[in-house]
């Protein structure tokens, strides 16, 4: 059972990721990889209402998905975007990262690559995480034993 604990604390994540803003013009929408393929639509979405001449998708295969999926992510999202009306030639891919820091790290040489040297990204409020309340919510998780993915001790070496 999930505790009032529990649910405070994912309330404050929830708040956390919907800050409310408005997307504005960019020179590259960056999509981050995700186990939830309504991102890719999203970023196509984004794309479409002239947001951004590029998008850029980052994601191989992460903790979640390298056990469900085969291809990466970005390559799936990629597939989505045109299948949505993207142009080919307006997608760009880096499809070998696995976490949030590798996305930036290997998104940014993938575009510098490229020959693009966005000085403006736009990325989705949902990707960026708090670090502290993102914590805070797992610990509360952990506590209660459904910490799904991650351990209590892998979450206690993360946060502390």
């Amino acid at each position: 059972m999930i505790t009032q604990e529990v649910l405070v604390e994912a309330r404050k994540l929830w708040d956390y990721h919907h800050l409310y803003h408005k997307p504005a013009p960019s020179d590259c929408i960056l999509v981050l990889g995700s186990h939830d393929l309504r991102v890719a639509d999203r970023g196509a979405e984004l794309y479409l209402e002239g947001l951004a001449p590029i998008l850029l998708f980052s994601g191989g295969l992460g903790y979640l998905t390298k056990g469900l999926w085969t291809e990466p992510e970005a390559d799936q999202f990629a597939r989505i975007a045109l299948d949505r009306g993207v142009p080919s030639e307006a997608i760009f891919i880096e499809n070998r990262s696995t976490n949030t820091g590798e996305n930036i790290q290997f998104s940014r040489r993938a575009a510098g690559g490229e020959g693009i040297a966005p000085s403006q990204f736009f990325a989705g409020a949902e990707a960026v995480y708090g670090a502290a309340q993102l914590c805070d919510v797992q610990k509360a998780v952990a506590r209660q034993g459904a910490a799904g993915h991650l351990s209590a001790d892998r979450i206690r070496g993360l946060c502390e």
